[in-house]
């Protein structure tokens, strides 16, 4: 199911009057068999089957897309010509429906979209049937529709986990009460436990997403669980106690859990997880018209009490547009201080909502509160950053970000100690950083008067852009040195490390100079890594690094002519793309074995990618590297409609393009690869 933010036009007049008459024929008849509110799987908790109706000579589905409008006021869903169900092992592709095919549809007032699709009839002994839409990437699928029980509401399930480990859940000791203070530590942890209600063939991989505060990198560590459904993964941390997600995939088709949790490292969290409950959901309550969940899931040892209350409590969310509303902001995505104001509001209402609850432990209420705080300046920035040219256009007051950061210098916002680090905000603590820094109209007002004059002095606007750099850090953060500060560190580091490049003497200094011992240690031990990594490589470069003749219109051409005879993977990169070097470094070790089929590999970037940044990177990707034009690469984009970064062409062994999309899709590339190199 997809979702945009445009508004759909109306329903097609033609196919409803199809509809109707179909209707008409469908209703005439009498249903073998009616199956209301089933159970069922679904890879997107926002549809809803309503209703199952066999007839002698057709299936009929009755669903309901739902997103309240204060979640999501503009969503909108769309069922596509080629969708079909499953129904022993037989594809029925979908005949008709009531909502126009293959467009994008708005839900109603009430956030509400209905539809009725048919399909071929299938035998009244069918137990369950799956519905895809289209099969293709991405595609929205409700898997295990059970066809041989009605429910009114909840269905009665009693969880396979148990019921010590439920009852556990909710216990918690004085242990509970105080908040241990994180610290930065390279250390690890555990995380095991057990998935209970696993089918013959049913697989789960289980995996932990970190991501570092103090050097930007993702860390992914995963493993299938057993066939009795146990399993248990080292992770290694950055910290004492760590934000993470938990993502569950079933048979690595979709992600059916993605969850928050927290991390330490003195004591492994278990977790352990009811895979049948999924089978016995109803997502939408014809009493309730919302999702409701079984509880499918228990912590226990480290946080548990913190990870079983962010199960139950979900007060996180930012305010809705009712609410800002009703505080007197008609556009609350404007950049002034009322709507900050209204925001600190909201959160001190929502912590003391949260504080009253008896049902969670005093350092869930404190993690709670932490992270709603720490969420309030990314929504500022970001709103501000959205809104800065429109507000200039009509003539507005721009509201510099640097007031927002006020709020860092409030203890009781933004507490000096490193309590800050259980924000799951906290990795991205220096997002609102970059975005206030950047769009800070006093030094982009002064650094533009500068890039006016003419000639330019390149060297006196690098000289007014550092002294104003640091003047807006002494303001910004003083002589004090919080995690936010720690985040704007990072910050500057960030580029370097993303880039394999070391840093320079000017931020060695800087960095030697900052008052946490063990974040200079770990910033100077990172340098240190990336040295060494650059002296490894002047002697086992593979990478051919080659010069497109200026003036060549077709640089696709250019560089097949290095490859003609062979299968060739262009990825078309650059070195500040975070999901490009990702899909780069995940691809890197399959690369021999797909060369030893005939495969090559080039790499295509523009002058957007600093030339020092790209060259210290490209010795460690094996091909063919390539560095053109904005321009030249932007005709590339435009040929094949590519609207991101990464892109792919594979070329078959005769010159034609084979393959062309923007995003990873490694499996389906190294396929069409394979079967071009076997010609």
């Amino acid at each position: 199911m997809k979702k945009f933010l445009a508004l759909a036009s109306g329903k097609s007049r033609l196919l409803l009057a199809i509809f109707s008459v179909l209707s008409l024929c469908s209703f005439a008849q009498k249903p073998i068999k009616i199956v209301t509110y089933p159970a069922y799987n679904t890879c997107d908790g926002s549809i809803a089957i309503n209703k199952v109706e066999l007839f002698k000579k057709q299936t009929v589905l009755h669903g309901c897309y739902y997103c309240p409008p204060q979640i999501w006021k503009d969503a909108k869903y769309q069922i596509v010509g080629n969708s079909a169900i499953i129904a022993n092992g037989d594809t029925l592709r979908l005949v008709s429906a009531d909502i126009e095919l293959n467009k994008f549809i708005c839900p109603d007032s009430t956030g509400e979209g209905h539809f009725t699709l048919i399909f071929p009839p299938i035998d009244k002994k069918t137990t369950q049937i799956d519905f895809h839409e289209g099969f293709v990437e991405n595609e929205f699928f409700v898997t295990g529709i059970d066809l041989t029980k009605s429910y009114d509401d909840v269905a009665p399930y009693k969880s396979l986990i148990p019921e010590d480990i439920i009852a556990s859940a909710g216990r918690w000791d004085e242990s509970c009460n105080t908040l241990p203070m994180p610290e930065y530590r390279i250390g690890k942890t555990a995380l095991k436990g057990r998935i209970y209600g696993l089918k013959p063939g049913q697989e789960y991989a289980v995996q932990v997403i970190l991501l570092g505060i103090l050097d930007g990198r993702l860390t992914e560590v995963s493993t299938l669980a057993e066939s009795n459904g146990n399993f248990s993964l080292d992770i290694p941390l950055s910290q004492s106690h760590t934000p993470a997600l938990l993502v569950l995939n079933e048979n690595d088709r979709y992600k059916s859990f993605v969850k928050a949790i927290f991390l330490e490292d003195a004591n492994a969290t278990e977790v352990y997880i009811d895979a049948a409950a999924d089978n016995h959901k109803v997502n939408f309550s014809p009493k309730h018209n919302k999702a409701i969940y079984l509880r499918d899931l228990v912590f226990k040892g480290g946080l548990a009490d913190v990870n079983n209350a962010f199960i139950t409590v979900n007060e996180m969310q930012r305010p809705d547009e009712a609410y800002i509303l009703n505080h007197g902001i008609t556009d609350f995505y404007g950049i002034d201080e009322k709507y900050q104001q209204v925001l600190m509001e909201w959160a001190e209402e929502t912590i003391a909502k949260i504080n009253a609850m008896s049902i969670i432990s005093p350092r869930a209420k404190q993690i709670a509160a932490i992270n709603i705080r720490t969420d309030i300046p990314e929504h500022l920035v970001q709103n501000s950053y959205s809104k800065e040219r429109e507000y200039r256009e009509a003539g507005k007051r721009f509201w510099t970000p640097r007031s927002i950061f006020k709020l860092v210098k409030d203890e009781k916002w933004f507490p000096k100690d490193n309590t800050l680090m259980y924000s799951n905000s906290t990795s991205d603590l220096s997002n609102p950083l970059n975005m206030a820094y950047n769009t800070d109209s006093i030094i982009t007002t002064a650094i533009n008067e500068e890039l006016q004059k003419q000639p330019v002095d390149t060297a006196e606007v690098y000289k007014k852009y550092k002294k104003l750099h640091k003047e807006w850090e002494q303001e910004i953060f003083g002589d004090t040195a919080t995690l936010f500060h720690d985040a704007y560190i990072r910050m500057i580091c960030a580029q370097k490390i993303e880039t394999d490049t070391p840093f320079g003497p000017d931020l060695v200094k800087q960095i030697k100079e900052y008052p946490k011992k063990a974040v200079v240690d770990y910033y100077l031990a990172i340098n240190d890594s990336l040295i060494a990594r650059q002296e490894r490589l002047k002697n086992t470069n593979f990478a051919n690094v080659y010069n497109i003749p200026e003036g060549s219109h077709d640089i696709l051409a250019e560089i097949c002519k290095k490859h003609e005879g062979k299968v060739v993977m262009i990825d078309i990169w650059a070195t500040w793309c975070s999901p490009c070097r990702s899909a780069i470094k995940q691809m890197e070790p399959k690369k021999a074995d797909l060369k030893a089929k005939g495969i090559d590999f080039v790499y295509l970037t523009d002058t957007s990618s600093p030339e020092e940044n790209w060259k210290n990177m490209i010795p460690g990707i094996d091909g063919d590297h390539y560095r053109y034009s904005e321009e030249a690469v932007g005709e590339v984009f435009k040929r094949f409609k590519f609207d991101g970064w990464p892109s792919y062409l594979i070329i078959g062994k005769n010159g034609d393009v084979k393959y062309h999309h923007t995003g990873s899709n490694e499996a389906e590339m190294i396929r069409i690869m394979l079967e071009e190199a076997e010609k």
